[in-house]
């Protein structure tokens, strides 16, 4: 059975937890949405999610005069898989798309289709539990966030040779000429009509050919959770050629050979987490937003949110593993200097909150 809201949430032993929540989903509605009269909201869930984080936002839709709908599948069993066919033909009728899954559906097809082709505005909400919409990255002011996110981006941008070293051993280059980073900090950002809630990420495709070196994960690899001991890859002209390290590595290898492809090894995304307040907890769509962190992800590469240009290769998995202390040099100027983001200070009140550690689950997001 699983642990996810039994064990680990347990609304029915915390009625309490109703007043935060109300308030992170009135910012969601107001602030990411912008929910106005009429517009149809549909929330995707799947069967693994709190009903009380659904029904809650589906409440704050509702308060600021939107229409939601609640559509809920049972769980994928990992993370880029499609969604049941009546679920993507909600999907495509909405105004709006807020994904509050147990695990990324971000490269379903009706999903790419929505905001990708048709524009609709759509946000992740993957692996979102009762505790990270409470705490952490989701208490952050998400202004600053913004600026932050912003700031980061402006400086990733200022050349296309990106060199990434950490102290467990990551020393690996990309080029990103014609691939920009953009900014995902709770808003509808640069054109985009892709968000993330809780927000607090840059990320680029790199252009697949390029990544040479070796990528040390010693903080959180989807679907495997935080390892024991790092896992390392070996890079060439783009594609994992190798990955070492102790029991984790080894799972890994597993998940690739039982539900990978071909295009499974290639690198797909280059994220700089920007949110102050964000927590090392075992969970992607928290842990890849930590301040000053950089998690790169192998399988089907991040497109463009406004259309700019599109990854080369999709595969049968997406898959995040973060990096912490790095130093992120761009034409060879330091942007991020062992996990402090030059361009953007970490304000003071989130130096408590961003080093905080709890137990959490190990499903994904994107």
């Amino acid at each position: 059975m699983s642990q996810y809201w039994y064990e680990a949430v347990d609304t029915g032993h915390k009625p309490g937890r109703l007043v935060p929540l109300v308030r992170t989903a009135t910012t969601l509605v107001e602030r990411t949405l912008r929910v106005q009269p009429g517009q149809q909201i549909c929330i995707a869930a799947d069967t693994e999610v709190s009903p009380l984080l659904v029904w809650t936002i589906a409440g704050a839709v509702a308060a600021a005069g939107g229409v939601p709908s609640v559509v809920t599948f049972e769980a994928n069993a990992r993370p880029g898989m499609d969604v049941p066919a009546p679920v993507g033909a909600a999907l495509l009728a909405a105004d709006a798309i807020v994904a509050c899954v147990s695990r990324s559906i971000s490269f379903a097809k009706a999903i790419q289709e929505a905001y990708l082709v048709r524009r609709i505005p759509y946000v992740v909400m993957s692996n979102a539990t009762e505790d990270m919409l409470m705490r952490g990255a989701a208490t952050a002011d998400v202004d600053v966030v913004r600026d932050i996110s912003h700031r980061t981006r402006d400086a990733l941008n200022r050349g296309t040779t990106v060199r990434v070293t950490t102290p467990h051993g990551t020393d690996v280059t990309f080029d990103t000429a014609g691939r920009p980073w953009y900014a995902y900090s709770s808003f509808f950002e640069d054109g985009a009509t892709a968000a993330v809630f809780p927000g607090g990420e840059v990320n680029t495709c790199p252009n697949e050919h390029s990544g040479e070196g070796r990528i040390v994960i010693d903080s959180f690899m989807m679907e495997i959770g935080r390892p024991a001991t790092p896992i390392s890859w070996e890079l060439r002209e783009g594609r994992i050629v190798s990955i070492e390290g102790g029991e984790e590595a080894r799972r890994l290898e597993r998940l690739l050979a039982e539900h990978g492809d071909d295009n499974s090894r290639w690198i797909g995304e280059l994220s700089v987490g920007t949110n102050y307040a964000a927590r090392t907890i075992g969970s992607a769509l928290e842990d890849k937003q930590v301040y000053g962190t950089c998690h790169i992800a192998l399988g089907t590469g991040v497109s463009a949110p406004d259309g700019l240009y599109k990854r080369r290769y999709t595969s049968a998995l997406h898959l995040d593993g973060v990096m912490t202390r790095p130093t992120v040099t761009v034409d060879g100027v330091e942007v991020v200097r062992d996990g402090e983001i030059l361009a953007a200070p970490r304000p003071a009140v989130g130096i408590a909150a961003a080093g905080g550690a709890a137990a959490g689950s190990n499903r994904s997001a994107t």
